[in-house]
């Protein structure tokens, strides 16, 4: 049996490494396939991050009663909604 995944981004690990060729351009690498290109590293910091953050959320999400509807819930499913493509 499988499961297909909701998430259509790549998945992680993500990491960076300052560009060979580019300065002061740093890539986000998962595994071996170039994810994209920033010029600051605090964002490529981030967004190698970006898999960890998502399932760190969907870790807390599981945990939360569905009628709790405070406001760091209301944060948590519209940050997993937005990284799923919806609003």
């Amino acid at each position: 049996m499988t499961t297909e995944r909701k998430e259509k981004f790549t998945p992680g690990p993500w990491e960076y490494h300052k560009s060979a060729r580019l300065s002061p351009v740093f890539n986000i690498w998962a595994g071996a396939a170039l994810l994209g290109e920033v010029v600051r590293e605090p964002n490529a910091r981030m967004m190698a991050a970006a898999p960890e953050m998502y399932e760190a959320l969907v870790a807390i999400e599981s945990c939360l009663s569905p009628d709790n509807n405070d406001h760091a819930a209301q944060r948590v499913r519209a940050a997993i909604a937005k990284a799923r493509g919806g609003q």
